[in-house]
């Protein structure tokens, strides 16, 4: 999807290309997206390894592929939506002394709106009380080998979870919330990309 000219994926991509603890890039994208992922990347940062590899029908199977494709000794895996592109390296920095303290860190914000539980047909059942609640973002950060196994597990038990560190607390692996940025929203509707224009061009 295009943002201001170039590709919603291009801006992540900067912000990790250009921070200097990220040694590796692995873009995990849809078949129809390679050869656009691979023209992305032509001509990149020389000390960095870039590579692109097609995902799998659910986020978890995506994740799993591209741990496959690390290179060996790895030590922390940063995981991140491409259609979050307002990344910043005071997140990735943030996140990263988080791990070293705790072993896995997300990105999250506390939820502000009132939270309804309702049925499919839009009926609410009850008012679920927001203290403690954090909407989840990314990236999400964790060990290497901690984040194998929790995919590992997962796989094997055919548990599926829509966020990574979902697995990692699964077989007991503490995580920290790092606090947010509303800048680090995910481009999911028609407004969302407006803000994001909005953003582009301040």
């Amino acid at each position: 999807m295009p943002l201001s000219g170039r590709p919603l994926l291009a801006y992540a991509l900067e912000a990790f290309r250009s921070h200097p603890a990220v040694s590796e890039i692995v873009l995990v994208v849809a078949d129809d997206d390679v050869e656009r992922a691979r023209h992305l990347i032509a001509g990149g940062p020389a000390h960095l390894t870039e590579k692109v590899i097609v995902g799998g029908e659910e986020r978890s199977a995506s994740v799993w592929q591209g741990l496959q494709q690390m290179e060996a000794g790895t030590d922390v895996v940063l995981i991140h939506d491409a259609a979050r592109p307002f990344l910043s390296h005071r997140l990735i920095d943030a996140c990263l002394a988080a791990i070293r303290q705790y072993g896995a860190a997300v990105v999250a914000r506390p939820i502000a709106d009132t939270v309804k539980r309702a049925t499919l047909d839009g009926a609410v059942g009850m008012t679920v009380n927001r203290q403690g609640l954090w909407g989840a973002q990314t990236p999400q950060f964790a060990m290497a080998a901690d984040l194998r196994s929790a995919h590992d597990d997962a796989r094997k038990a055919g548990f599926e979870a829509t966020d990574d560190t979902a697995l990692l607390e699964r077989i007991g692996i503490e995580v920290v919330a790092v606090p947010g940025s509303t800048e680090n929203f995910k481009v999911t509707l028609p407004e969302d990309l407006l803000r994001a224009e909005a953003l582009v061009r301040l």
